[in-house]
């Protein structure tokens, strides 16, 4: 059953970074607000408290640290403890190294591509949860059926 969850938390943590990726788009466009205050914000929003890397990466712009070397620690710190794999923290990865790095046409056209990634990843999380996730679910419940047979 916790195989089965892990796949269901990988689709919601997916789903909350695309999410995430466009509100940036957005408030890149429309705000042009300061990285460090657009993440403070995106890390107390509740859609996105899936994504526990956001708020360390706010703690750590707050304490001085570069915007870049708080996104690529918070991101390796927190994102080993979630449900994404190493393909999607790669995507993460390289998304927060082209933030604030160009123009605001660069800078969506990064947001742009990443959430193109994102949704592709998106995309198999989602078959693997609806195959894989099953899967599990019902191998759980027939050994929990098999060891009450066992031990009656």
């Amino acid at each position: 059953m916790m195989k089965s969850a892990e796949f269901g938390g990988r689709v919601k943590q997916l789903e909350a970074v695309l999410s995430m990726i466009q509100d940036i788009a957005t408030q890149i466009r429309y705000r042009a607000l300061p990285l460090t205050d657009l993440i403070r914000q995106m890390s107390v929003q509740k859609d996105l408290e899936c994504l526990p890397f956001l708020k360390q990466c706010a703690k750590n712009c707050e304490e001085g640290m570069a915007f870049p070397d708080a996104w690529e620690q918070s991101v390796g710190k927190q994102g080993k403890k979630s449900y994404l794999k190493e393909k999607d923290l790669s995507i993460l990865y390289a998304f927060g190294s082209g933030l604030g790095t160009t123009d605001v046409e660069g800078q969506l056209a990064n947001c742009h591509l990443h959430g193109k990634l994102v949704e592709e990843s998106l995309k198999q999380a989602r078959a693997d949860r609806d195959g894989m996730g099953r899967l599990y679910s019902t191998l759980g419940i027939l050994a929990g059926i098999g060891a009450a047979i066992v031990f009656a």
